[in-house]
This record gives structure tokens, C-alpha cells and sequence, in this order.
């Protein structure tokens, strides 16, 4: 998605969209100490504040301005049973390109550190903002008249932003993944096993998630099943790839008829075919997660083909059906690989070895 950039003559303050590395996410915009929760900036009035990355979670910046809360992803109108799309308000910025004054919809999903959200406060008053993808994770802006007391400055955003995850979190993510890194086990029918995985947690109150497997590594006998069960709000899925044949596909643009065209790849332009039913209002295609769906080409684990749980767990923001639990029972030896395909780029990965019984 663009940079959303604009040419602004007055103050500027720096904000960032989440904090954290690799599984670990601190859900929060880390604002001023000085106000409870350290989720608010004061800024006088013209201020321009510029949103940019801190972890390596995506986050959204949203202004709902009194809006009701929008789906993030949906199921599609035309067939329920196809893959699930997002939400097509939510796919592009939408950001005004002079002063804003609180009463329009604002919002910009933050992918990468090199991507910036900037926004003009040209009206006084507070301003909640949100992630869509956190329900925890809420800000304000209070913007004041110029010249009034308590504005916050850049240094205290930044040092609150540089120490917030070491100081109050850091002990609490080792605890959890220490704590909560081990497989339960349950009899299973004939002398198998029935294995439990967590499929991400969080700390159970503040803004803190692991979106990691636990345990991330399992050995397991053959004929045993494993259940990953979701432990947070917090869709995920289950992907076991193909040993042959590349990757289970996840993302894809789909039109109205169904038909399914490639999403280009990270970097690249879309191909001609893609922008051509971009440029054709009438075919509104859609950004749509074809590995959201289940993929399950045989009851059993066979140690070759793709296996994939879809979309599961539960979020107040996913309005397409989803089950909170996966099983697959593994049927052949060998030692195989998955991840999370939502959050495979921050290290959401895991290994089953299934050895003979």
C-alpha cells in the first residue's frame, strides 16, 4: 500500500504504530508517560502527526470518527463459500489531503517501517484512534489551542516508545512462552495420542501477544493427532506446504464471477490482466485469502501433499465463519514443517516429527 504524504508547514510529532520483534507484539501506541496508559499525545492545533511502524506486526491507524466498527475480513456477497475477502473500504488509504476536522473516516494499514500515515489536526478536541487487527490497542490525540500547556515533545514519545517493551513487558513474554511452551497430552482411540498446540496467547490483560506456536517443536508417534487451538483474539492458520509443487497459496485478487487472478508479489506491479479489472469499475475485484479456506486433500496427513486449517479462532472483526480448533492426525514418518500464514514473516513457524510406531 502507498505512503500516505502530505506537505505541512506546522509542528510535527513522530508516533509509532506498535512495538516489538518477531513473535513478540506490544499492541499499543506508545504516546506521552505523562497521561494514564501512555496511549495520548497533547498537540496544539495544526500539529501534523506522523505514524509510522514499530514492530513487525502490521497495525492499522483508524479514525472512526463516530462510525460504527468496519469488518476487516468478510465473507464474499455473491458465494459465502468462497475464500474470504477484506473488507475493500479497508484495502487502500484513506487520508485527507489537508487539515483534518474529526468528522471523516481515516484510515491506513501500516505494513512495513518504510510506510508513514501523516495527519492534520486543523480542529480542537480529543481523538480516538484504533487498530482494527488489535481490539486493545486504542490512542487519542488531544489537540489544544496553540501556546497551551502540557504539549507533548518528541523526546517523550521516543524514550517512552525505546523503554516501554524492556521495562514492562519483557519479563512477561519469557513467562508466557516459558510457561505455556509445553504440549498437553490426552489417550487417544487404539493407543494413539492426542497432542494440544497453542496457536498464539497474550498476557491476559494489557497489550501483549505471542503470535507463536506452542510448543513450536513437537514429536509425536505415528498415527497420533495433533489440536491447535487458538489462545488469544487473534486469527491464524495451520499450513503444512506441499513437499512438491511450491507453496500452498495464500493471497489472490478475485472478481464477482469468480474468477481468480494472481496477486502480484511483494514490490511488483500488478500484471496487465489485474490492472485492466482495476480500471473496470464495474468488476470491483477483491482482495481475497484463498488459504483462509480449509485444505484437507486426504483424512490423514500423507507426508506429500498440502494440508492447511483456513482461517480459524475468533475476532470481533472477522465477520467470515470461523472454527476456534484444527486436528490432523499424521499417518507417515518424517519430520514436517508449518507456519502461520497470517504472521509467517515474524517467525509464527513450527516442526512435527512423526516417528514409527
Amino acid at each position: 500500500m502507498a505512503t500516505s504524504a502530505a506537505s505541512q508547514s506546522g509542528p510535527t510529532l513522530r508516533v509509532k504504530a506498535g512495538l516489538g520483534q518477531g513473535v513478540v507484539s506490544v499492541n499499543q501506541y506508545p504516546g506521552d508517560p505523562a497521561f494514564p496508559e501512555g496511549n495520548t499525545v497533547r498537540v496544539a492545533e495544526g500539529t501534523t502527526v506522523v505514524w509510522s511502524l514499530g514492530s513487525d506486526e502490521a497495525h492499522t491507524v483508524t479514525f472512526r470518527a463516530g462510525e460504527p466498527w468496519p469488518p476487516v475480513f468478510m465473507p464474499q456477497p455473491e458465494d459465502p463459500t468462497r475464500p474470504p475477502m477484506m473488507n475493500p473500504r479497508l484495502v487502500n488509504p484513506t487520508v485527507p489531503n489537508g487539515p483534518w476536522d474529526g468528522t471523516s473516516f481515516v484510515h491506513m494499514e501500516l505494513q512495513s517501517p518504510g510506510q508513514e500515515l501523516r495527519l492534520t489536526f486543523g480542529r480542537q478536541g480529543n481523538f480516538r484512534y484504533s487498530c482494527l487487527f488489535h481490539e486493545e490497542m486504542d490512542a487519542y490525540v488531544e489537540v489544544v489551542a496553540p501556546g497551551a500547556a502540557g504539549i507533548t515533545t518528541q523526546a517523550a514519545v521516543d524514550e517512552f516508545a525505546a523503554t516501554h517493551l524492556a521495562r514492562d513487558h519483557a519479563r512477561d513474554a519469557a513467562q508466557i512462552m516459558a510457561s505455556r511452551g509445553r504440549a498437553n497430552r490426552l489417550d487417544g482411540p487404539d493407543g494413539t495420542n492426542v497432542w494440544f498446540v497453542r496457536s498464539g496467547t497474550n498476557e491476559r490483560r494489557g497489550h501483549l501477544d505471542i503470535n507463536a506456536f506452542l510448543p513450536d517443536t513437537l514429536t509425536v508417534l505415528q498415527g497420533d493427532t495433533v489440536v491447535w487451538y487458538v489462545d488469544h483474539v487473534q486469527p491464524h492458520t495451520v499450513t503444512f506446504h506441499p513437499t512438491e509443487g511450491g507453496r500452498l497459496p495464500f493471497v489472490a485478487i478475485q472478481l464477482p464471477d469468480g474468477e481468480l487472478l494472481p496477486a502480484p508479489a511483494p514490490g511488483q506491479a500488478p500484471p496487465p490482466e489485474v490492472m485492466a479489472a482495476f480500471a473496470d469499475p464495474t468488476t470491483a475485484p477483491r482482495f481475497v485469502m484463498v488459504g483462509g479456506l480449509l485444505t484437507r486433500p486426504s483424512p490423514v496427513h500423507d507426508g506429500r501433499n498440502g494440508y492447511s486449517s483456513g482461517l480459524f479462532g475468533e475476532h470481533p472483526l472477522v465477520t467470515y465463519p470461523m472454527e476456534k480448533t484444527w486436528a490432523l492426525t499424521f499417518g507417515a514418518p518424517g519430520v514436517y514443517q508449518y507456519d502461520c500464514e497470517i504472521h509467517e514473516a515474524t517467525g509464527m513457524k513450527g516442526t512435527v516429527t512423526v516417528v514409527a510406531r
